[in-house]
């Protein structure tokens, strides 16, 4: 349609020129789009996925050390176990082209998993001249770039923007699951509360809701992952909120934190002469402050919150540094440092998480303090 066949409003509403009306209507870039609209379990398939591939090397080394190492081909040709893993990754990807439903993305991230830790676990044949499968740094090399892998996906999280369009766009999603007969209690209770967040069209939301309370639900229907993801988070808060158990992690960060810089003043005080000795003591020093800084904010109560943020990135900096060196050097034996690490992020992440719907129980409670009723007071 030519610019002479639009009407002075559409032409306005089209460029985003303000109206006789004094408002500037909003440009299509500036409104809900669905190349925006992320998965919102998307944190719990990563972790899925990656778990995943970590069991699938573990167990891939232990059967291959006990079988001694056997090899699958002739005396021409060897199929390595890690043409099996890009294979399983391509069906998981596959399996997301062709399926329509978001039902079939755990199994994918679970697929895919299994593939990265086929595929990884010979990554010392290739990054070493004499296809070495026992390279000593090759297990550090894996951690890295499983790091790397969720350190992106927590990136991408932060940036995510949430609109309320996209409440409705996935509390549509519910609504087609009653077509199929798929619609349970729990899906739909998720939906309402989706909808009562939602914005846009009143008439798409009206038209939701009534969709969404007339249907019946499926009785009887199987938790799904992530409806028992919630369940264990939904528990795992109510223990992270146990003072002791918190008073009990900032006892262990203590000492931790005194025996580290403990042990770098009492060793050779003479300057690192690598690059890698360098990092090394730098990581231990920043690390062993943080606690010992976390540990003194840890005495005023209004600084806990503080205190627990100071033992979280304590953590991370042994993870996302330490267990490097911990992986070239002692290999595979170096998950049980990083087992604990983990432990450890789970549980500060849940205690800061606690502590801060704590705070803000107690700020609507002083935003809106119970006015008592007066009226069958017998004083009055």
């Amino acid at each position: 349609m030519d610019d002479g066949e639009l009407g002075e409003h559409d032409r306005a509403e089209r460029d985003g020129i303000p109206t006789a009306s004094g408002a500037a209507p909003a440009r299509v870039f500036d409104r809900a789009s669905p190349w925006r609209i992320r998965e919102p379990r998307s944190s719990v398939l990563t972790e899925l996925a990656l778990l995943t591939a970590v069991v699938t090397i573990l167990i891939l080394r232990a059967a291959l050390a006990a079988t001694n190492y056997p090899k699958v081909g002739n005396g021409t040709l060897h199929i390595a176990h890690m043409l099996w893993g890009g294979l399983l990754m391509i069906l998981a990807f596959a399996i997301l082209l062709q399926a329509a439903d978001r039902v079939w993305k755990p199994f994918a991230a679970f697929m895919f998993g299994i593939g990265l830790g086929l595929f990884l676990d010979e990554i010392g044949k290739f990054i070493t001249q004499d296809n070495d499968y026992f390279f000593k740094p090759a297990v550090a090399v894996m951690y890295v770039i499983l790091v790397v892998f969720y350190l992106i996906t927590r990136l991408l999280d932060r940036f995510e923007h949430q609109k309320p369009e996209y409440h409705v766009y996935f509390a549509a999603h519910a609504a087609g699951l009653a077509a199929v007969h798929r619609l349970s209690e729990v899906d739909r209770q998720s939906a309402l509360r989706r909808l009562a967040l939602g914005g846009g069209d009143e008439e798409i939301i009206r038209g939701l809701r009534q969709i969404l309370l007339a249907v019946d639900t499926t009785p009887g229907r199987r938790l799904s992952l992530f409806q028992t993801w919630d369940r264990v988070r939904s528990w795992s808060l109510r223990v992270a909120g146990v003072r002791w158990l918190q008073h009990g992690v900032v006892a262990f960060f203590l000492v931790d934190g005194v025996t580290t810089l403990a042990s770098l003043l009492g060793s050779d005080l003479s300057l690192p002469t690598s690059v890698g000795d360098w990092i090394s003591l730098s990581w231990q020093t920043v690390a062993g402050a943080l606690t010992v800084f976390g540990a003194i904010c840890w005495l005023r109560r209004r600084w806990r919150l503080l205190a627990l943020r100071m033992f979280y990135l304590a953590t991370l900096v042994s993870i996302l540094i330490g267990q490097v060196y911990t992986f070239a050097d002692a290999q595979f034996f170096g998950l049980i440092g990083l087992a604990s690490d983990l432990l450890l992020l789970v549980v500060l992440r849940l205690a800061i998480t606690a502590i801060r719907a704590a705070g803000s129980e107690n700020k609507s409670a002083a935003d809106n303090p119970v006015v008592p009723n007066l009226e069958n007071d017998p004083a009055r």
